[in-house]
């Protein structure tokens, strides 16, 4: 007997495995992989669906192929799997049976295509099916596609063109918990049409067109969220259930709030009506809302503050409206809201009392209106209040007391008018405030200021101070002492005069525990010869002497000098004691009245003994006054020329050193530019900058004038 080869013993033992092994299924050649139980046809170029996959596949992915077109016919028997993914690709009509051998299927994704029509059964047999999504299609009509679905919780219709939401589009699904119908042309919707979805928890119709009235029934008692925004509405939908909990009604067309329209609402948490043109809210329209927490009214257009608010309310956005007042005592039993907001309003007047009561209130927000003035105990009594923003407003004066004390963020930036009367009570309660913006406020900036240095106050707590583009030329050094724990001081955009009296502020700079910039460091921006100069490189002897100010000085400070008798009051008589005291009292001059009615010896003698100056004979004779005043033009006319020589010779010094000077950055240009000669005759010449890039110019060679030729005539 022979013996066996190796050869031949391998081979009957592959024979004897593949007649024992059952026959396994390959992965399909144009699909990338079927690892993990996911069959990875992504990208792949497909026009059809392949035949067959191995029975252990439960995910289809075909996302972003060229299939247009598949049926029953198309899928072999695949009972494991459970989820079907065919979004950007070419489909345009889903056929009945479509997915009849795929039993267990719970997911279908069939975004992005083209499906205008869904035949009726199209998902027949799929009683296992919870989520299908046929976002972004072009569907008009459903006529019953999800017929005989039980198990359906999740239907996403999104960015199609239904027109219309018939009676019978949903009957029998009734586990639907999800139905998102926006983004579609949906101006009509049957008011029964969500009778049948016990389960029903969202709803979402934003981005629609219904116009007609809607007046819905239900039958869930666990519907949450009902959003009808940006779907021109007029007037508010009626019939929510009382599980209702948020409500959106923005970007829409309504124009009034009734009695009735939040009738038996009694769970709703957050309603959203901005972007209306509501101008009228009825007293008793928020009434049945118990448990509100949260309404949205920006952009409308309400003259007043809605009346007969929730007491529970903890948020209201006024935004945008034409409000010109807040009334007094509006919110005294509102003990619990933590946010007002009337940013953008026509807000003249804040009463002393129009914020009483609002022992909860965290923020105030009433930028961008028209407040003159606010009276005291405006916001004294709002113990828990945290932040204040009073930007964008007129404020002409700020009492005493109108703040409280533990105000921690204060925004008082872009107050236009030019004065701002504060009191220095004020600036003391400041000091407990952690961030204070004053930017773009110069007249309220320019009053802080000086309080604060008269006062002395020390704001220990201020971390973040914001002064940017306040016209501040130069800061007193108490501002520092003032400033102990502050870590950021802005001052962009400021035009320092860089003098001597600035030199605090450079070394306070240099120590780098401060930050004084957002952008860009800290310049000079006079005197000319330091502009654009950074403060914080700036040595010490390069700021210019300050401008001392003229002091006031009494007038009993100041030392009369001796009268001076003129020639021509020697001429006249001397007066009497009683005519010289008579026209003393009525302001005369006294040299003249004394010498009235005296002669020139006499008055000479009289005027001596009164301790008055006389002029010699010498200054009385014309011949000598002639000769000083010649004396005197020689001598001017002597100084005149002697300074204009210095100053021709120091023109000329100056002339000579600005041309060295433009000699040496002429050298140093060169010396960082490349020039090179082009084909068109110019030379172009290339620098790099300080932030890296280059720049490069083009320019003529200058020509050489040629020398002239004369020419004889013979």
């Amino acid at each position: 007997m022979k013996t066996m080869t190796m050869d031949s013993f391998i081979h009957a033992v592959c024979l004897v495995l593949c007649l024992w092994i059952p026959h396994v299924v390959p992965c399909p050649p144009q699909c990338h992989s079927c690892t993990g139980g996911t069959a990875n046809c992504i990208q792949a170029g497909l026009r059809d669906i392949p035949r067959r996959f191995p029975e252990e596949v439960e995910v289809l992915d075909f996302t972003g192929n060229q299939i247009t077109d598949f049926d029953g016919r198309s899928f072999q028997s695949l009972p494991n799997v459970q989820s079907l993914r065919i979004p950007n690709n070419g489909i345009s009509h889903i056929a009945a049976n479509s997915f009849v051998n795929i039993p267990h299927l719970t997911m279908i994704d069939l975004s992005s295509n083209f499906i205008a029509t869904l035949e009726d059964g199209a998902f027949r047999g799929l009683d296992e099916m919870s989520i299908i999504t046929l976002t972004n299609n072009r569907l008009q009509r459903l006529e019953q596609p999800f017929e005989g679905l039980t198990s359906l919780s999740s239907v996403y219709l999104g960015f199609n063109q239904l027109i219309e939401i018939e009676e019978d589009d949903f009957q029998t699904n009734t586990m639907i918990r999800m139905l998102d119908l926006s983004n579609n042309h949906i101006n009509r919707i049957h008011p029964m049409a969500f009778k049948n979805l016990e389960h029903l928890r969202y709803l979402i119709l934003s981005n629609n067109a219904l116009t007609h009235t809607v007046d819905l029934q239900f039958s869930s008692t666990m519907l949450q969220l009902v959003d009808f925004t940006k779907s021109q509405l007029k007037r508010v939908p009626t019939g929510m259930p009382y599980s209702v909990a948020d409500f959106r009604l923005g970007n829409n067309m309504i124009t009034e709030i009734q009695d009735e329209d939040f009738k038996g609402m009694r769970n709703l948490r957050l309603l959203m009506l901005e972007n209306n043109m509501l101008q009228n809210i009825s007293y008793r329209a928020f009434k049945p809302l118990t448990n509100l927490k949260e309404i949205w009214l920006s952009n409308n257009k309400l003259f007043y503050i809605p009346q007969g608010l929730p007491k529970n309310l903890e948020t209201l956005y006024l935004d945008n409206n034409e409000i010109f007042e807040v009334q007094s005592h509006l919110f005294l039993n509102h003990s619990k809201l933590r946010l007002l907001s009337f940013e953008m309003n026509k807000i003249q007047r804040v009463h002393a009392e129009s914020f009483r009561g609002l022992q909860s209130i965290q923020e105030i927000n009433l930028q961008f209106n028209q407040i003159a003035m606010i009276p005291a105990r405006t916001f004294t009594d709002l113990s828990a209040l945290t932040t204040l923003q009073l930007s964008h407003n007129s404020l002409v004066s700020i009492d005493h007391g109108a703040f409280p004390s533990r105000l921690s963020s204060l925004s008082m930036a872009n107050i236009a008018s030019p004065t701002v009367h504060v009191t220095q009570e004020f600036v003391n309660s400041l000091s407990s405030i952690n961030t204070l913006d004053f930017m773009n406020s110069p007249g309220l900036v320019s009053s802080i200021l000086k309080a604060l240095v008269r006062s002395r106050t020390r704001l220990d707590r201020v971390m973040t101070l914001n002064l940017q583009y306040n016209e501040i030329q130069s800061l007193p050094e108490a501002v520092k002492g003032a400033l102990r724990g502050v870590q950021q001081l802005l001052l962009d955009g400021n035009p320092f005069h860089c003098d001597k009296s600035l030199i605090w502020l450079k070394q306070w700079m240099s120590e780098g525990r401060v930050v004084f910039h957002n952008s860009e460091e800290l310049e000079c921006a006079s005197p000319p010869q330091l502009r654009g100069r950074k403060i914080k490189d700036l040595p010490n002897r390069y700021f210019v002497k300050s401008l001392q100010r003229p002091t006031n000085v009494r007038p009993e400070q100041v030392d009369t000098p001796p009268l001076q008798v003129s020639r021509l009051s020697l001429k006249g008589d001397v007066v009497s004691g009683s005519q010289q005291e008579s026209s003393q009292q009525r302001g005369g001059n006294q040299v003249s009245d004394v010498s009235r009615n005296a002669g020139p010896q006499q008055t000479i003698q009289r005027l001596q003994q009164a301790g008055v100056l006389v002029p010699t004979s010498s200054s009385m004779n014309p011949g000598a006054r002639t000769n000083t005043e010649k004396i005197k033009k020689k001598g001017r006319k002597r100084k005149g020329k002697k300074n204009r020589k210095n100053k021709n010779r120091k023109n000329k010094k100056g002339k000579k050193k600005r041309r060295n000077r433009g000699k040496r950055h002429n050298r140093r240009a060169l010396r960082r530019r490349k020039c090179s000669a082009q084909s068109d005759g110019t030379i172009q010449c290339c620098r790099i900058l300080k932030d890296g890039t280059q720049r490069c110019r083009r320019k003529r060679p200058k020509l050489r004038p040629r020398s002239k030729v004369t020419t004889t005539s013979s």
